[in-house]
């Protein structure tokens, strides 16, 4: 969970699917979200970059399914309100 002006450094597996959900909670006002990391290829479900600026809608919610390639994200609430952003990410292992 982000709080205005928060921010979480998410380390991934390589060479496994990981899944990276950004939630805008808030039942009033926009998120705004910036996305940092070694993930040239990757788009989110409405076919965004992974890295950059991204404004969620009331209740929107971003998810992108790729090979992060062992990186490490930064995902940063930048809201100019109180809105809370909620950020997960499952990276399974490889056997």
């Amino acid at each position: 969970m982000l709080l205005k002006n928060e921010y979480a450094v998410l380390d991934t597996n390589n060479g496994s699917q990981c899944i990276c959900y950004i939630n805008n909670i808030s039942k009033a006002q926009q998120a705004t979200v910036v996305n940092t990391g070694d993930t040239n290829n990757v788009k989110f479900n409405d076919s965004t970059s992974f890295n950059g600026i991204h404004i969620l809608k009331i209740r929107q919610q971003l998810i992108a399914v790729a090979d992060f390639k062992g990186s490490q994200l930064i995902v940063s609430n930048l809201s100019p309100y109180d809105v809370i952003v909620i950020v997960s990410i499952l990276c399974p292992k490889n056997d």
